[in-house]
């Protein structure tokens, strides 16, 4: 399936979710996943899983929010639970 980039992008469309544990409360030392679904301008999609902690994904929203390119998180816990979206936010506002 093709997903056209919004027009309002200057770059790739990327929609991160952010996995953490239900309970315990999660901390900067929890381990946490982070899918990375990537639109290019071009329509194709490309997917990645990683794991770390929430300041690596900091880290990693400020990097791919350069160059123009829009972000959209979403925080989920491991349970499914989804916890809130932050969709459209800019990469750095997601701090």
């Amino acid at each position: 399936m093709e997903v056209e980039p919004e027009p309002s992008c200057e770059g790739d469309e990327y929609e991160i979710v952010i996995k953490f544990p239900a309970k315990p409360a999660p901390t900067e030392e929890a381990e946490v996943s982070i899918l990375i679904r990537r639109v290019a301008q071009d329509g194709s999609e490309t997917e990645i899983q990683l794991e770390g902690k929430p300041g690596d994904v900091r880290d990693l929203l400020k990097q791919i929010g350069t160059d123009g390119d829009c972000v959209e998180v979403k925080l989920d816990s491991v349970d499914g639970d989804e916890d809130e979206d932050l969709s459209g936010a800019p990469a750095d506002s997601a701090e």
